[in-house]
């Protein structure tokens, strides 16, 4: 087909194909269309078009008329799809599916949302009354001649709206009353006054807010107002709820959410002992402590670093000590997994956390997003998204909720969503990092271990993984393993234990440019590769680009794309450095591609 065609009734009529609007033409032809629509799918008879444009005064012309605008009502379609409007013999009739037409969508959504409310799901009627509410762009039909018909039709769809905000408003007091359902309340009210269910759950709401005085002075207003005006009593179920007021009773609305949202513990246990950092912890116990100020968005805080450098313990460890901030649960999710390399599954993960593993999720991005963000709203959690790979990961799992707090921890720079504090690991100094091996093998201080702390560059996961080794093995039989942990060849083949591997986490950084096909990603591991066998001093952008033969501005892009992936390291002013542990993991990786070196000094000659 040559395009998406999109009916919209629910505000100005519109035609849309392939998300542009087509001008529905002239008023009589508009009024056509409406009728088209109205009765999408059935013939609207000769007889009804020519009443709905003219009554009972026709013109002889009349059904001449209809088939011209007829005419050109199909010209709006595309060109393969002119045939969904058909002549019949009793009038015409335009085919149009069930998600083309706003006014069906606008059913079905509220329909799923009354229901939900009706079993108590607040939660889920929420989110398909919001969705359904969300898609009218004014009245019904407006700027089209109304005749019987579409007037018949345009005053159900006004009351089909009002039903489904009264709902949503339900739904929300359901949730959990604030001055914010009170205010929308007022506002409904004010433009529809004579809705006796809104001034229930406006007096109700009032009550459930300890405004009592001004719940009763709520019933005495539409009391009057309904007596004054059409002279009649406010219905039983108000008057009822007066009563209960009156008495000091407090009432339960008709039914309770059965779609209770959870108060999750998911932080992973922390270090037994954690050692060093205290600076940035400093920090972070003060970003995660609440200031107690309104806000639009939560805190959000990011520690980037290197593979192995601790940023996740460092984060467990905050999240622990910040965790009695937050009452109403603490959320972990690993976005380095399967389960939750796609956003739809982290969310969902997410989503059955707070609501259960029998909740009913919507599988598409932005509903769950939605959704996440109804769950959430004013509730105090502390949201952990560690090993996060992108930002596309984490922007739908940002709840709105000023109350909220989200620690993410990832290796490049975490740019998206912009954190209110960055905090850049490196290694540790040479003091904590002889501590971690110490507090992890259990042996003391002697040179022994400070030559293995020092052999580990003040990695904390090769820190750890060494005393682990040392802890595992007898004194008088460590000789071997220091020896191998002590020369550069055997190293990251002894950094090994319980499945954790030095070698994996550099590599898992390497295959991030190496897996890469652009000319700057090649470039960077070029240049990788050629570092890692050089001399280990620290290097600037012009030495760089006479390793790779190129302009100093192409060297400076390989450089920032390595500290982009955390396998260089900026060193004041101009200088990068390359830790050694990566570079023994680039000295085993193979030479540098010689069979692009040609294609890179043409490329470099080109640009530079």
């Amino acid at each position: 087909m040559n395009g998406m065609v999109e009916f919209r009734v629910l505000g100005p009529l519109e035609i849309r194909v392939s998300g542009t609007a087509r001008p529905p033409g002239s008023p009589k032809q508009r009024t056509v269309l409406g009728m088209l629509l109205a009765k999408s799918n059935h013939i609207a008879t000769h007889d009804e078009l020519i009443d709905e444009l003219w009554g009972s005064n026709p013109p002889a012309s009349g059904m001449a008329n209809i088939r011209s605008y007829v005419a050109r009502i199909r010209q709006l379609l595309p060109a393969d799809q002119l045939g969904r409007l058909q002549a019949r013999p009793a009038g015409y009739c335009l085919a149009v599916e069930p998600d083309e037409l706003d006014l069906s969508v606008y059913t079905r959504l509220s329909t799923l949302g009354q229901a939900a409310l009706n079993k108590g799901d607040v939660v889920a009627a929420t989110l398909h009354l919001g969705q359904a509410q969300g898609l009218w762009r004014g009245e019904a039909f407006e700027g089209v001649a109304h005749g019987p018909r579409l007037g018949a039709f345009t005053s159900a769809a006004r009351e089909q709206w009002l039903t489904s905000e009264e709902s949503l408003l339900e739904a929300r007091c359901r949730y959990g009353v604030d001055f914010s359902v009170v205010n929308a309340l007022r506002s409904y009210i004010d433009s529809n006054p004579y809705r006796e269910r809104a001034w229930r759950l406006l007096v109700q709401a009032l009550d459930d807010l300890g405004a009592r005085s001004s719940a009763l002075a709520a019933y005495e207003e539409v009391r009057a107002l309904l007596a004054r005006d059409l002279g009649v009593d406010p219905a039983p179920e108000l008057r009822e709820l007066h009563r209960t007021i009156l008495a000091g009773r407090r009432r339960i609305l008709s039914s309770t959410p059965s779609n209770v949202v959870h108060t999750p513990r998911e932080l992973p246990a922390d270090v037994a002992v954690f050692i060093g950092r205290n600076d940035e912890v400093a920090q972070l116990d003060s970003a995660l402590t609440p200031d107690g100020a309104p806000a639009h968005r939560p805190k959000i805080v990011a520690v980037v670093g290197p593979g192995g450098c601790g940023k996740s313990a460092l984060a467990v460890h905050a999240a622990h000590r910040a965790a009695g901030k937050y009452p109403d649960g603490q959320l972990y999710v690993d976005l380095g997994t399967d389960d939750t390399a796609s956003p739809v599954a982290a969310l969902h993960r997410v989503l059955r956390s707070l609501l259960g593993s029998t909740a009913v999720l919507p599988d598409h991005l932005p509903e769950a997003s939605a959704l996440l963000r109804s769950v959430t709203s004013g509730r105090r959690l502390l949201m952990v998204l560690d090993d996060v790979q992108r930002a596309e990961q984490v922007l739908g799992l940002i709840p709105a909720s000023g109350s909220c707090a989200v620690l993410l921890v990832g290796r490049g720079t975490l740019g998206r969503p912009h954190p209110d504090l960055r905090l850049q690991l490196g290694m540790l100094s040479s003091g904590e990092a002889v501590d971690l091996v110490r507090s992890t093998s259990g042996f003391p201080h002697d040179e022994v271990i400070a030559s293995i702390a020092q052999s580990c560059g003040g990695l904390p996961l090769a820190l750890r993984i060494a005393g682990k080794l040392l802890a595992n093995r007898p004194r008088w039989v460590i000789g071997s393993l220091v020896d191998r942990l002590l020369d550069p060849a055997q190293r990251l083949d002894a950094l090994e234990v319980e499945g954790h591997a030095v070698r994996d986490t550099l590599r898992r950084h390497h295959d991030r440019i190496a897996c890469r096909t652009d000319d700057t990603a090649r470039r960077a591991a070029r240049l990788f590769a050629i570092l890692s066998r050089s001399a280990p001093e620290p290097v600037d952008r012009l030495s760089a680009a006479r390793m790779l033969g190129s302009s100093p501005d192409l060297a400076d892009v390989a450089l920032d794309c390595l500290v982009e992936e955390c396998l260089l390291e900026r060193v004041p002013p101009e200088h990068y450095r390359m830790h050694d542990l990566l570079r023994l993991y680039g000295a085993e990786s193979g030479d540098p591609d010689s069979g692009s070196r040609a294609q890179f000094d043409s490329l470099d000659e080109q640009v530079g």
